[in-house]
């Protein structure tokens, strides 16, 4: 119910009010290792890493975001980075809000700049940055770094009708959608073919491109 975090730490993303990396020296691991401070009755159910970024969920449904946020992927509306000061981690550091019809997330997926929850309802909702269309919105604009982009402001995503969502992963510049039904779905960069559609034409950037 607790975590711990080590390795670059040049934007907070360890969660330990410092910029100080952590596992690179003698004595720094094991019971010197300290765990992350989330807040009064926080306990983590899962923890995501992104490139600079961190996020956990908690055993309540909720996400807590730190580190780097030049893209708003932390989601709270704006572009400062948490984690790297004193005062920033434990109960200063707010819950993210996702909108009123995501009040239980379920699951969490990080890619590069970007943040994916998927809430209890079946919706999912993303944040941060799309230069590639991975926000799956049909565009290319940055979602929660500027106020009124977060909360109910924050549009769900159209994966199509008649499927239920069971995860969502994030690779660098891309993410993909498991169904209840075993197919998937992914969009974003695809220079390599990774979303497997046999091209390398990004999706996800452009409308009608979604659901």
């Amino acid at each position: 119910f607790s975590a711990s975090c080590w390795g670059d730490n040049f934007n907070g993303q360890l969660g330990q009010g410092d910029e100080e990396w952590r596992g690179d020296d003698p004595f720094e691991m094991s019971t010197n290792l300290s765990t992350i401070d989330l807040g009064t009755n926080v306990y983590v159910d899962l923890i995501e890493g992104g490139q600079y970024h961190t996020c956990m969920l908690s055993t309540y449904g909720q996400i807590k975001c730190w580190g780097l946020n030049n893209y708003g992927q932390l989601g709270y509306g704006d572009q400062v980075t948490r984690g790297d000061d004193a005062f920033e981690m434990s109960d200063y550091l707010d819950f993210v809000d996702v909108g009123s019809t995501c009040s239980v997330i379920i699951d969490l997926s990080l890619g590069d700049y970007h943040t994916w929850v998927l809430c209890s309802n079946g919706d999912v909702k993303c944040f941060g940055q799309n230069n590639y269309g991975q926000l799956g919105q049909g565009d290319k604009l940055d979602l929660g770094d500027a106020p009124f982009e977060m909360g109910d402001y924050l549009p769900t995503v159209d994966l199509g009708s008649g499927l239920t969502v069971s995860a969502v992963y994030s690779g660098s510049s891309h993410d993909c959608a498991l169904f209840d039904d075993g197919s998937i779905k992914c969009w974003g960069r695809n220079n390599d073919g990774q979303l497997g559609l046999g091209d390398s034409d990004t999706k996800g950037d452009n409308p009608n491109e979604m659901g």
